[in-house]
């Protein structure tokens, strides 16, 4: 299932109990054991390996949802995994995917902007870009980010979004679009 925000969705599922069922989603630990038996299949399927290793990376709390980044690896494949698990009361709602790892997402947006700004600066020399600001979704499958770009005496802002459309044989397919904020100036 492909969705605008999250890649090779392979698990969402909201699941109910009565007060005192057990369900305590509080710690990474506890996040992982409630989520084990949902994600193993998924991610067998996703990387058609039956040897792979989720390695912690880290933990970021929004709201009421917590999220979770792993490491993937296995089969030569290495990519990132993530969790959302929010809990209200005694209900639990989770999600879980690939991601690129941040890299791929930066990357990603500069080779796109490379060829953008080319044209809109007449410039084929190196081109020297600026990282001004970034902002990841918390499932790590997009990118926004305000980049700043210098070349042939000129210089020139943009907006890039990346958003990561599919995972297939160990490769996300990274989708960027920029739009010039700032008119190219000497």
């Amino acid at each position: 299932m492909h969705t605008s925000h999250f890649v090779m969705l392979v698990g969402v599922a909201t699941i109910g109990c009565l007060a005192g069922c057990g369900i305590n989603v509080e710690t990474q630990p506890q996040r992982l054991d409630f989520l084990k038996d949902k994600t193993a299949e998924s991610i067998k399927k996703i990387t058609q390996c039956e040897d792979t290793k989720l390695t912690f990376k880290e933990s970021k709390r929004i709201a009421t949802t917590w999220y979770d980044v792993y490491s993937l690896e296995g089969c030569g494949q290495k990519t990132d995994y993530t969790t959302a698990v929010t809990q209200s009361g005694q209900w639990v709602q989770f999600q879980f995917g690939v991601a690129p790892q941040p890299d791929e997402l930066r990357m990603a947006a500069k080779e796109q902007l490379a060829k953008t700004a080319e044209f809109d600066l007449d410039c084929k020399s190196d081109l020297d870009f600026t990282m001004l600001s970034e902002v990841f979704d918390p499932m790590h499958t997009s990118l926004i980010a305000s980049i700043g770009v210098r070349g042939c005496e000129k210089k020139s802002t943009y907006r890039t979004t990346c958003v990561d459309t599919n995972y297939k044989n160990g490769h996300h397919d990274i989708v960027c679009t920029s739009v010039v904020t700032s008119v190219p100036t000497q």
